[in-house]
């Protein structure tokens, strides 16, 4: 991609910015805005929920009161009831009862008349006592009823007979309907002590009502839940007269209903406010990078060998600085290239060619053969094989006609390599080579082991006070020719060992420089047929694994071909 302007990267930067900031800002006033509506909204659940409470406890204190005054006073003869007795008793607790909206059925059970087991069974444990029952069936058999009940005594104080009041579950609506700030899509229900449904202002499934139940038994009153993938809010009561629960249930979606249309007002305010921020900005930038640009294709008409370009006087600031600054650059390179810097590139010019001649590399190798004689005339054969290792070494470097070479010839630089350092460290230096015969002739890229082997003497040999070894072998397996450079020395990190085939990393010195460059010519040449690998770890050595698929003799003809273009 081509490196972009001034002006585009302001204009790019700008469009950035506003877009960061708008959607950080339309984002947050979004969320805080949902958050608390939504909180809000929970506290209007919770509120709900303890007025239905209330209500209930209003109602239930009611009937238990009627129940209680109606049976105070009773205390007939022994030997039951008149049915004249039975009737006025019952019909004065069903009038006050419907007097308060709460329609209802009342029985005078006797003892002796096989009133149901349950209800036997408590009256006659707490005689004086009000009992708030589950959902059961009723006394008439026509459906499930809510009853409460105590006993009746006789002048004696024996239990004489049993008041049984029942009410339809249906007029428990009333405490849930009558509630005005219910929300549309909420669930509001009561359940008695047996998870058994009395009344509720929405169908409620009953997977729904496990889930809300069994959370509340766990100790929560209020918290979320998630029910046929979609996240809810629910809040219970319990109520302590009759043993019941109160319950609602509201989606987290829904506590917001009108979050998309506010959703969309931020946008719209904030794609506006967008825009005229842009607006802005470009009026603003456009003011700055004109003059920036007239200073750029002035540089460049400079750069093309025009020095006549002169850039008109401007405003008087930092830009009309730069403009000043360039006019008199200009004059000052027109005066050197036209009077001075001619001159001088012609004598360098001449001087770096004298230079050139005298360092020729013949002239070097020659002078090395030179040498080489007169030592051998003096006997210093020792010597003598130093200095022929040496022009071997020029000679094989200076030889630019093709960048690969067989493996047997990059073997016998390494060789010569390994004799001048061995003259050098004596018996610090202990190497081998072994060259697997079926690998003579494999090209490969020209000096791809020498940086290893350098660094595997420079830090696996003289870093240690007793010298060490280093070994270079090559060896065939399977489809890959595989070469290994390998020393005893320290060792490095495993940091170490990532940071030097990271092709992105800063290099450690001259020794991630010489790893790379052998890394990368192998890459270019094999490609994807080629692996390198480095094996080490602290106080165990380090080994340098090139790993290279076996190609034909016509890849690598082509290969050849490459290289020499």
């Amino acid at each position: 991609m081509n490196r972009l302007s001034i002006r585009q990267t302001l204009l790019l930067f700008a469009l950035i910015l506003v877009l960061i900031l708008g959607s950080v800002i339309g984002a947050l006033a979004y969320t805080r805005a949902r958050t608390i509506v939504s909180e809000s909204q929970r506290g209007v659940i919770a509120d709900t929920i303890n007025r239905i409470d209330i209500n209930l406890n209003t109602r239930v204190r009611y009937i238990n009161q009627t129940i209680q005054d109606a049976a105070q006073p009773v205390r007939l003869p022994a030997g039951g009831w008149s049915g004249a007795a039975a009737m006025a008793l019952r019909l004065e607790v069903q009038g006050m009862l419907e007097e308060v909206g709460l329609p209802s059925s009342v029985y005078i059970l006797s003892v002796d008349g096989a009133p149901p087991s349950e209800m036997l069974e408590d009256v006659r444990s707490a005689p004086e006592k009000i009992f708030w029952a589950d959902l059961r069936v009723g006394l008439a058999r026509e459906g499930d009823t809510l009853q409460v009940y105590r006993g009746l005594l006789s002048e004696e104080g024996t239990l004489a007979a049993i008041l049984a009041v029942e009410f339809q579950p249906a007029i428990f609506n009333n405490f849930i309907l009558a509630n005005q700030n219910i929300l549309p899509y909420q669930y509001t229900f009561l359940l008695d002590r047996e998870d058994a449904l009395i009344c509720s202002g929405k169908y409620v499934e009953e997977g729904m009502k496990a889930e809300i139940t069994a959370a509340f038994r766990s100790g929560r009153q209020k918290f979320f839940f998630s029910w046929n993938g979609r996240e809810y809010y629910a809040c219970g009561r319990y109520n302590g007269l009759t043993g019941w629960r109160t319950f609602s249930a509201i989606a987290v979606d829904d506590l917001f209903p009108g979050s998309e249309t506010l959703r969309s007002y931020i946008s719209l305010v904030v794609a506006v406010a967008m825009t005229l921020m842009v607006l802005f900005i470009l009026i603003l930038y456009r003011s700055i990078t004109r003059p920036l640009k007239q200073l750029a294709d002035a540089m460049k008409t400079a750069q093309g060998g025009n020095f006549a370009v002169r850039l008109p006087p401007g405003q008087e600031d930092e830009i009309g600085y730069l403009s000043h600054t360039f006019n008199e650059m200009v004059d000052r390179i027109d005066l050197l290239v036209n009077e001075v810097y001619q001159r001088e590139l012609a004598q360098k010019t001449a001087e770096m060619e004298a230079l050139q001649a005298q360092i020729n590399p013949h002239f070097l190798y020659n002078t090395l053969d030179a040498i080489n004689w007169m030592l051998i005339e003096r006997d210093a054969w020792d010597i003598s094989d130093i200095v022929v290792a040496l022009g071997n070494l020029m000679q094989y470097t200076m030889n630019t006609r093709t960048a690969t070479v067989p493996l047997h010839l990059e073997y016998a630089y390494i060789e010569d390599y390994l004799r001048i350092q061995k003259c050098r460290l004596t018996h610090r230096l202990e190497y081998s080579l072994l060259l697997d015969e079926s690998l003579r002739e494999l090209e490969v890229p020209k000096l791809i082991l020498q940086p290893l082997v350098e660094n595997a003497i420079r830090h696996g040999v003289e870093s240690r006070s007793d010298g060490g070894r280093v070994e270079i072998c090559s060896r065939r397996e399977g489809d890959w020719a595989q070469l290994r450079v390998r020393d005893n020395g320290p060792g490095i990190s495993e940091s170490q060992r990532r940071q030097l085939l990271d092709p992105d990393g800063a290099p450690s010195g001259s020794t991630g420089i010489g790893v790379r460059n052998v890394e990368r010519r192998l890459k270019l040449y094999f490609g994807s047929r080629c692996r390198f690998e480095i094996r080490s770890a602290p106080d165990q050595g380090t080994e340098i694994l090139i790993s290279i698929a076996a190609s034909t003799e016509r890849e690598e003809e082509d290969h050849r071909e490459n290289s020499d273009h």
